[in-house]
């Protein structure tokens, strides 16, 4: 259904959490859903932080049952003042409208529940019907919706068109989409309205992947293990992996924790619209195994993995349905030190249950585990050097086959011409004394500038630009020799490789065709206007099947499970893991050395020395937990005492008098636990 429809109109109110507030703080505003239970309004309802949201929608029964609480579930990035509130229960089965855009001069209607149309006198709120034309105020900033209403209101009761904040705006010509919501009064004119364009909310991918539903359906709430699978994919790749899942679900500890099935993602699914793409890199971040169809390295599979390896330190295993000799000899850069694994070979079975098995494990015992690179490299500290090097340099993700080398050669001097003199840098060119691989991660990730040519679509370059759009906000700008498409349309392209993806990815990346012979005309032209990466826009209405700008990093910023990230591991848990790191979990049972060249009696000495100094540190911030208000006094008690015992042992053999008083005070704290915890069993045995 197309156009306004009055029974989707909401009542939204903002009450202040604390019930004993007057009345008049509550804030008021209008709604529409735009799904049985998603409703779209202006944000200035959600400015106050203690507040609850309460909706009514204007189907039901008695007035009770029009009402529902609800919770926020987006808000409207910089000056995008829009909300989403999502209602308790849902009450229809609406679809979400067309989305559109005006061209100036149109009509249009609305309804809202203005303060010019409540009955005070029975307590009760009405809408408002609106209609009239709009057109967009543009200038400095982003356009608005000049709305000119056919209702007029005395030009002294302004006030009056309180509550329509968050009306919305249908166009009143054939299509009747959803042009917009309103979000002031135009002060000055008593019958002017202002609002925001849809395409400003609608561009935000995080919008979008709410008010769409998932083609994954809901994942599972515990671990389980995602599958993707390539566009060549003819065999039961899915199929096998749950075989492994079961048939070891018995003897593996790790294996009953997770999911009975995996979830399979075919790549050509990922890439079919903006929204399955949001799906897919929230994907891509929660899920605990990946096993990912490397197969012929598809461009759409790197990328995937280039965004995987920014996401997610682990667990990743590479699976191929070549022979691993035939497959290793053209596996690409960036990825030649990961474990691949053959599923046409006989000892797929047993070799996938060690690499999940053995992958888990590493995680957990090892801080510097990874089965793809990346992770840790953009993670690393900006250089010294950055703000000065970032300011004359361009980071240019390209092919370094022999052919393209040459074509390069003639591209430099172009862009350097349509950037301000900027210093085009490949990997081959970069000056870090760093590991080649670690070095361009570090770029990938803090280079302002960066390009992108698709030409010969390398499996190298998409797996850069998947970690680029993973963990950058600047998108690259990406070009495409035209030569490597085959143009049947205006708005899509097919390659004669004849694979499907390609044709996807330009629809959903935009890449900027360019004439080999005459490249020049198109770099000047994007270098010029769209730098660092505007919206395409085309005959003023945008390719909303085309990714929005920074939207692959706005969902992995969103999607990454930061409560993971060892930065935030407690400070007696980090002193505790490095001590082992050095000694061993149990020196009296097993007396192992750890560390390279132990057998060094004077480094043996500082070793032991520095694991003493990291046990007395976890002691000393536990026994401060301990002392704190609030604390969760059980678990830190409980290790409190295991970490007292260790710190004895550290200093058993020490005549330090530091080390001495702090002796005799932990003997002190566990004689005094040992009393406690007597005195409690006495009182239970009572």
């Amino acid at each position: 259904m197309t156009g306004l429809d009055s029974c989707r109109i909401a009542l939204v109110v903002a009450r202040p959490t604390d019930r004993g507030t007057r009345i008049q703080s509550e804030e008021v505003a209008t709604g529409y859903f735009l799904t049985g239970d998603l409703v779209l309004t202006a944000r200035h309802v959600a400015d106050r932080p203690d507040c609850v949201f309460e909706v009514r929608a204007d189907v039901g029964g008695s007035e009770e049952d029009r009402w529902s609480e609800a919770q926020l579930v987006w808000t409207g990035v910089g000056d995008v003042g829009a909300i989403l509130l999502r209602t308790a229960r849902s009450f229809d089965n609406w679809k979400v409208p067309a989305f559109g855009v005006i061209s100036g001069g149109e009509k249009w209607e609305s309804s809202g529940y203005a303060k010019i149309a409540d009955y005070e006198d029975e307590g009760n709120r009405k809408t408002l019907p609106l209609n009239g034309t709009v057109g967009l105020g543009l200038g400095q900033g982003h356009p608005k919706l000049e709305l000119q209403t056919n209702q007029t209101i005395a030009s002294n009761k302004g006030s009056w068109w309180k509550g329509i904040s968050g009306a919305p705006i249908f166009s009143r010509e054939a299509d009747g989409k959803l042009i917009g919501i309103i979000t002031d009064a135009h002060q000055p004119l008593s019958n002017g309205l202002i609002g925001l364009p849809a395409v400003r909310f609608f561009d935000e991918i995080l919008f979008r992947s709410i008010i769409a539903p998932s083609f994954l359906g809901p994942l599972p709430s515990g671990p389980w293990c995602l599958v993707l699978t390539s566009e060549g994919t003819t065999s039961d790749l899915v199929d096998q992996v749950a075989g492994v899942l079961a048939g070891f679900r018995d003897v593996e500890l790790r294996f009953r924790e997770l999911h009975k099935y995996p979830v399979e993602i075919s790549v050509l699914q990922a890439i079919r619209s903006v929204e399955n793409w949001a799906v897919t890199v929230d994907a891509l971040a929660r899920a605990d195994y990946l096993i990912a169809d490397v197969t012929a390295f598809e461009p759409a599979v790197m990328l995937l993995l280039g965004i995987r390896s920014v996401l997610r330190r682990g667990v990743t295993i590479s699976v191929t349905a070549r022979e691993l000799a035939s497959h290793a000899s053209n596996v690409p850069f960036n990825v030649q030190e990961t474990r691949v694994l053959s599923y046409n070979d006989d000892e797929f079975y047993d070799d996938l249950h060690w690499a999940m098995s053995e992958g888990a494990a590493n995680l957990v015992k090892d801080s510097n585990y990874l089965d793809l690179p990346v992770y840790h490299a953009v993670r690393a500290p900006r250089p010294e050097t950055w703000a000065e090097d970032d300011a004359k340099n361009l980071l240019v993700l390209c092919s370094f086959s022999p052919g393209y080398s040459e074509r390069y050669k003639k591209l430099r001097p172009i862009i350097r011409a349509y950037t301000h003199n900027m210093m085009p840098r490949r990997m081959l060119d970069l000056r870090s004394p760093r590991l080649v691989g670690q070095a361009l991660y570090e770029q990938i990730r803090w280079s302002s500038h960066c390009i992108a040519d698709w030409t010969e679509w390398s499996p190298n370059v998409f797996f850069e630009l998947g970690v680029r759009l993973a963990c950058s906000e600047h998108d690259p700008l990406c070009f495409i020799d035209r030569s490597d498409l085959v143009e049947n349309s205006v708005d899509s392209c097919v390659v004669p490789q004849q694979l499907k993806q390609h044709a996807m990815l330009c629809e959903l990346f935009e890449p900027i065709q360019y004439d080999r012979a005459n490249p020049h005309e198109a770099f000047k032209k994007a270098l010029g206007s769209r730098w660092p990466g505007l919206r395409h826009v085309k005959d003023n209405v945008p390719s909303w099947r085309a990714l929005p700008p920074g939207g692959t990093f706005a969902v992995a910023q969103a999607s990454f499970l930061w409560r993971q990230d060892r930065m935030l591991t407690r400070p007696h848990l980090e002193q505790r893991e490095r001590a082992e790191q050095i000694l061993g979990k149990d020196q009296e049972r097993q007396p192992e050395r750890l560390v390279l060249f132990a057998d060094n009696e004077q480094f043996d000495a500082e070793l032991r020395a520095a694991v003493r100094e990291k046990w007395i540190a976890a002691w000393l911030y536990l026994r401060h937990l301990s002392t704190s208000e609030g604390a969760d006094n059980d678990d830190i008690q409980a290790e409190l005492t295991m970490v007292s015992r260790m710190v004895l042992q550290a200093l058993r053999s020490s005549h330090d008098a530091r080390h001495v008083r702090l002796r005799n005070e932990i003997r002190e704290l566990l004689r005094d636990q040992s009393a406690e915890r007597g005195a409690r069993e006495s009182c239970d045995r009572v």
